[in-house]
């Protein structure tokens, strides 16, 4: 649920443990055998890149070589440099050709000298041949196509790098965003303890990792541990504030725990330096259908679906206007959106579309209806069946469905203040009690907890 991330490769960087891990692997080997003085420079531009520490010739060697009498115009420096750089390219074509890591030294582009600090900066990526990293690519691509059942395949690639390399960073954060995404479509949060569990230990990997952070606020938010979330956004911001305030998770937690002109600030301003930024797009048409402006909300809707054409959220938004004003085409918005994700029809929408129907449609509002109630014990059901509950003028359904939704941290609860359709039951004392309990955690004997954060 992030906006576009521009300044990171489409495998991301690895993480301090991974690179360390590599640079010992690669130092141990038999090519690296009595090459002592190569051993020693590879380390020493390691450690400076990582630490972003602009290296030069004359840095090497009144670092590295002091003895026999320190020479200010001596060459090893450089003769050391290129005698690396020509081994890094052996191992990695051969000893190294399906490591996880890749440490080289590339050559300048163009002949001449290169610029200032870059003849001596080493290049850190994942290696795109080996396996693992083919298989965290995939979850990647899985991840961005948004449908649910991508969303699996990517959760799968991402088990089994993790498999392999339980310390992963990104699949960490990749399986976590998908399990969160697929919370907030299907209902059913009972397993929020396990994510955040989950990424806890992630953010104890690599702590300066804005998105682990992120992810982290989430779940945190999604298990109703609000200040903790709340905490978890505030270092994201401080690492990264650019990329956090494009991301449409921010945005959720905003809109979920502060007033909801705060959030619209966020998203304006996201708008103003990147038209182009689809979830910041797609909120700020929510904010205006929250207000109660419509006609606005609409208009920004429609400028998202040229910007979008496969985003389930721009249908699933048309079907709640179509909702809001009483227009017919709130079912095909709904198709639309059910196509997009993957899902049959009344997968997991048949709350809304009790409600969506129009009156003249008696057969596709019992169908509706009826697939909300015979799910009724699904717990990832709840939420729908209190929309039933709505449509049929059942109050007591719609209370008792609420309460169950709660219990198992459905995510689109936190919400609850804002959607709409739930202004036919704000005069209700009890509507009054969930909505203000709506950010607190159910109590403990109706939480589903896991006692291992391995099982994700």
């Amino acid at each position: 649920m992030n906006g576009r991330r521009r300044d990171e490769s489409k495998l991301g960087a690895p993480s301090p443990p991974e690179v360390w891990e590599q640079l010992q692997k690669m130092l141990g080997s038999p090519l690296f055998k009595g090459k002592d003085q190569e051993s020693k420079v590879l380390r020493y531009l390691v450690e400076a890149t990582m630490g972003g520490i602009e290296v030069r010739e004359a840095n090497i060697r009144e670092d590295l070589f002091t003895s026999p009498p320190y020479n200010a115009r001596s060459t090893i420096a450089r003769y050391t440099v290129l005698k690396l750089r020509g081994t890094l390219e052996e191992y990695n074509a051969d000893l190294g050709n399906e490591d996880m890591v890749i440490i080289a030294l590339p050559r300048p582009e163009q002949k001449g000298r290169a610029p200032a600090g870059e003849a001596y900066k080493v290049r850190i990526s994942y290696n795109p041949r080996n396996a693992t990293n083919k298989s965290y690519a995939a979850g990647l691509h899985h991840a961005s196509v948004k449908r649910l059942g991508n969303f699996l395949e990517g959760a799968a690639h991402f088990s089994k790098v993790l498999r392999v390399d339980e310390n992963h960073i990104g699949a960490r954060i990749g399986y976590a965003d998908i399990m969160l995404k697929y919370f907030l479509v299907d209902g059913d949060g009972s397993q929020i303890e396990m994510v955040i569990d989950f990424m806890h230990r992630t953010v104890d990997i690599e702590k300066e990792n804005w998105r682990a952070r992120v992810v982290s606020g989430v779940a945190l938010l999604f298990g109703r541990r609000v200040g903790q979330a709340k905490a978890e956004f505030n270092i994201a911001l401080r690492l990264r504030r650019d990329l956090v305030c494009e991301s449409g998770w921010y945005y959720f937690f905003l809109l979920a725990t502060r007033d909801i002109s705060e959030a619209e600030d966020v998203v304006r301003s996201a708008i103003g330096r990147d038209t182009l930024n689809i979830w910041a797009g797609v909120i700020y048409s929510a904010i205006a259908y929250f207000r109660g402006e419509i006609a606005i909300a609409y208009e920004r809707l429609q400028e998202s679906r040229y910007t979008e054409f496969n985003f389930w959220m721009v249908p699933f938004l048309g079907s709640l206007f179509c909702l809001e004003n009483g227009d017919g085409g709130g079912n095909e918005e709904l198709d639309e959106t059910e196509r997009l994700l993957g899902i049959s029809k009344n997968e997991y929408f048949c709350g809304l579309r009790s409600l969506l129907v129009e009156t003249t449609d008696i057969a596709g509002q019992e169908e509706a209806r009826r697939a909300c109630r015979e799910k009724g014990d699904d717990r990832s059901q709840w939420f729908n069946l209190a929309l039933c509950g709505i449509a049929d003028g059942d109050m007591a359904l719609a209370r008792e469905s609420l309460e169950k939704a709660w219990y198992v941290f459905d995510p689109r609860m936190l919400l609850i203040h804002l959607w709409p359709f739930f202004n036919p039951l704000r005069s209700y004392d009890w509507f009054k009690t969930l909505n203000a309990k709506r950010l607190i955690r159910p109590p403990a004997s109706h939480t589903a907890r896991s006692t291992r954060s391995d099982e994700i």
